[in-house]
């Protein structure tokens, strides 16, 4: 986001005006300048510090609203189906629950060990996922305990893990295939039941 800031001087028609002014609305995503230019940044993104140097406006998001009554836990949340559950049902259509889901997804995703369920990853990441999910649904704070986004947490890390197990698998089998190929096709049979064994070693 760029803003123009006009200059306006009496003199503007007698000699030629200054460029004008910019300032930068900026993320960590972008190439952070270095010099030149004024930069409004949010004050709890990770920055260069040579961007911090130039930082003259700071921005906080706001803390997450405060309900009335939280929602409690309906029962065992790894069992529990969220789309399911009448305590999440009641407040939230379908396309709502999706687009919820894909944005926990990408902080899964960016944040946590998706070869590993979720009472193997790290607590604080699972709390940052937490955080950073809350502050763009703000709504999901009203669960107490963050129980429906440990459960969306929970459902797809239960799904990318066990990927990650039938692909370990699938490689094994492959190597195992490719020894027993190499065996029919190889020389004397204690040279290849060496090479056999090395090759499923590795």
């Amino acid at each position: 986001m760029v803003l123009i800031v006009p200059y306006d001087s009496p003199f503007a028609a007698a000699e030629p005006p200054p460029p004008p002014a910019v300032v930068l609305l900026i993320h960590t995503d972008l190439d952070l300048p270095t010099e030149s230019a004024d930069l409004l940044i949010h004050e709890d993104l990770g920055l260069a510090p040579t961007a911090k140097k130039a930082v003259q406006f700071a921005h906080k998001y706001p803390p997450p609203p405060i309900f009335d009554k939280l929602i409690p836990s309906p029962g065992r949340l790894s069992r529990l189906n969220l789309d399911n559950t009448p305590e999440w049902k009641q407040d939230h259509t379908p396309k709502d629950t999706a687009l919820i889901k894909a944005v926990i997804h990408r902080l899964v995703d960016k944040l946590l060990d998706t070869t590993k369920a979720i009472s193997f990853q790290d607590k604080e990441l699972v709390e940052q996922v937490y955080r950073e999910g809350a502050a763009v649904y703000p709504i999901l704070c009203q669960y107490e305990n963050n129980w429906a986004t440990y459960c969306i947490v929970h459902a797809h890390l239960k799904y990318t893990s066990t990927e990650a197990i039938k692909k370990a698998a699938d490689d094994r089998l492959e190597k195992l295939e490719e020894a027993v190929a190499a065996v029919g096709s190889g020389p004397g049979p204690r040279t290849r039941a060496a090479r056999t064994a090395q090759t499923v070693a590795n």
